[in-house]
């Protein structure tokens, strides 16, 4: 997935932005965070106790807002390496003068989520 945005925003060809979108995005930057999940998989199967869904949803939402936090740290390597990032995948979606406003909003109800699980 990370693959097929990166090579949407390097395309110069505007057609080709059409294969961005933010449901994707969304989803690419869910999934980065797939190593610490495995990680907490092996744990709970090491003490062989069940998972707990509550503490493993409420770890979902906090790496979700660690991986913008990276993102928006590694913005321009990210650029230079035509890397997955999602301030950049906004930008590409909605604009200069329209990205970081949704990236706000974006945040500010990751923000909420990982509050109500708190």
């Amino acid at each position: 997935l990370e693959r097929r945005l990166c090579g949407a925003l390097a395309c110069t060809r505007p057609e080709m932005r059409g294969e961005l979108r933010r449901q994707d995005v969304e989803e690419a930057l869910r999934l980065k965070s797939f190593d610490y999940r495995i990680m907490n998989l092996v744990l709970y199967a090491m003490r062989c106790a069940p998972v707990d869904e509550a503490c493993f949803s409420f770890l979902a939402s906090a790496e979700v807002l660690v991986e913008i936090g990276d993102d928006l740290t590694d913005y321009e390597e990210d650029v230079e390496r035509n890397s997955f990032n999602v301030y950049r995948c906004f930008l590409a979606l909605y604009g200069v003068e329209h990205g970081p406003r949704e990236l706000r909003e974006f945040i500010g109800a990751a923000e909420a989520e990982y509050a109500a699980k708190l």
